[in-house]
């Protein structure tokens, strides 16, 4: 059976590896300046892409790799790009064209965003959308529990998600399961419209905006509520006590942040152990972070980086700026997104 441990920091990563005995597989265990990697005691292959190796590919595409079979896996967190680098790895998908294709969109969606992806599966056959759906929508609604723990063994929970995810792949997708992604992402915009706090003009212009939401989970269909689209999104994560800076993609990251993209932010604020990729990245995974550092960390990227004044003085008299007036006329604005 799979052996998967969870470690949430590079410390308690490292000294289990020390400990434990066997090769590992570790995969998108980057921890900021940190990363578990072959140079780690038991670590057979790495499959991060994370930081400082966003020119190494996506664990999606271990296929590539040709890769031996492993049984022991340590990652960092959970999402569709490290279970299908756990299936491969694992052994338990045979290369098709279905299996390479998914492979591909599940790369796809992590690098540059699901909101890319999707529309590029819109595109392809129904049964291969199908699929993609069906398993995101699994992956989305699984819950795990850690405990709160930095480090857990979490095997018997991803043996039977990837069992289902197998299934979905080479069984197909029942009507019952495209029914449940559907009612899915047509709850995640609801959720979207009803966990909006803010939307404020970047650079002063009404062009770009910035999205800030605190939700219970993740939003993955953010970047558009209504007839109005983000450039950037922040989001506190009740769930994972998170925050997390998402920008639609790597142009716009490094248009408003700089070669490294929303990493600078991130660690310049929240210290090195945050990270991610350029165009969407989080907290340090060990850190619960407090609600209250949402706006406190909003306030920190107007005044760092889009340098919009709250106010500005002239002549003795303080005139409000555009930013000082979407907040004042926020109500009125917010109507439109509770139809």
């Amino acid at each position: 059976m799979l052996k998967v441990i969870l470690a949430k920091s590079y410390d308690e990563a490292r000294s289990f590896l020390q400990e434990a005995g066997g090769q590992w597989v570790a995969i998108e265990t980057e921890y900021g300046h940190n990363t578990i990697d072959e140079k780690c005691p038991g670590v057979a292959l790495s499959l991060n892409h994370h930081g400082e190796l966003q020119h190494e590919e996506a664990p999606a595409l271990a296929y590539k790799k040709n890769p031996a079979r492993y049984d022991n896996f340590i990652i960092s967190h959970i999402d569709l790009d490290v279970l299908f680098g756990i299936l491969w790895t694992a052994g338990w998908l045979k290369k098709t064209k279905t299996t390479i294709e998914l492979s591909k969109y599940v790369a796809l969606a992590d690098t540059r965003g699901f909101h890319i992806a999707k529309n590029m599966l819109e595109e392809k056959n129904p049964d291969l959308k199908e699929k993609y759906l069906a398993i995101g929508y699994l992956v989305n609604s699984w819950v795990i529990n850690d405990n709160g723990k930095n480090i857990v063994d979490i095997s018997k929970e991803v043996h039977k998600l990837l069992l289902r995810i197998k299934d979905i792949i080479l069984d197909g997708v029942t009507e019952d399961q495209i029914k449940s992604y559907l009612k899915w992402f047509s709850e995640q915009e609801a959720a979207a419209k009803a966990h909006l706090k803010e939307i404020r003009p970047l650079c002063g212009t009404t062009s770009d905006n910035l999205f800030i939401f605190r939700a219970p989970f993740s939003l993955t269909t953010a970047y558009a509520i209504g007839e109005v689209e983000a450039q950037i999104i922040v989001q506190y994560n009740e769930q994972s006590k998170s925050i997390s800076i998402s920008c639609f993609d790597e142009q716009v990251a490094q248009k408003y942040f700089g070669d490294r993209g929303v990493i600078e932010p991130l660690q310049k604020f929240f210290g090195r152990h945050a990270g991610g990729k350029k165009a969407i990245g989080g907290t340090p995974r060990s850190q619960d972070i407090q609600p209250e550092m949402l706006p406190a960390f909003v306030d920190f990227l107007y005044r760092e980086y889009f340098n919009v004044p709250e106010i500005e003085e002239i002549s003795g008299d303080i005139k409000l700026t555009d930013s000082r007036l979407l907040g004042k006329h926020q109500e009125a604005i917010m109507k439109l997104y509770k139809e």
